[in-house]
Formats: structure tokens, sequence, C-alpha cells
């Protein structure tokens, strides 16, 4: 029983989803409520869930690389800070020395 349902499943990873989508709105699976069909539905559930959870997996990726990058310029711009603020003390500094 499980091998059949093994085959089962790797027919329809053979002939692929949209063919899957497209032998379903012919009827070659069955009457929609016939346990094939339901099958068939549930594997393609499945394939559009894996689908979703990758998208959302890169998507997290991409945020936490962007939350990386963003942690790195604002240390950029508190270090740019920090020596535009020591450039201004020195050039008072200097302003002050120099005055008659």
């Amino acid at each position: 029983m499980e091998n059949h349902k093994d085959d089962f499943l790797s027919g329809l990873e053979a002939i692929g989803e949209n063919e899957v989508q497209k032998r379903i709105t012919q009827g070659e699976f069955g009457l929609p409520d016939s346990p094939m069909r339901s099958k068939v539905e549930s594997w393609l559930r499945l394939k559009e869930l894996v689908r979703n959870e990758a998208r959302e997996e890169e998507a997290l990726s991409i945020a936490r690389m962007a939350l990386s990058n963003s942690c790195r310029a604002n240390t950029i711009a508190v270090i740019a800070i920090i020596f535009s603020v020591a450039a201004t003390i020195i050039t008072t500094i200097i302003t002050l020395l120099n005055k008659p």
C-alpha cells in the first residue's frame, strides 16, 4: 500500500504541478469529493506550502542581511560624527590659539 502511494506521488512529481492542475480541471483525477482527487489536491496544497515556506525563509534571510547592513551603517555614521566633532574641537582650539 505504502509503495503504491509512493509510486502515485512520484507520478505526480514526474508530470509536475502545472500538468496535475490541468488534469484536475479536466476531471482526470475524479470528481471533487473522490479520494484520488483529494489526495492530488492535498499534494498540490503541500507543494504550495513548501513554496510559501521557502519564500518566507528567503524574506527572513533578506531582512537579517538588511539589519546587519543597517547596524554597520549606523556604526560608520557614529564614527563619522565622532571624527566631525573632533575636527570641530581641534579647529576651534587652533583658531583660539592663533588669535592675537
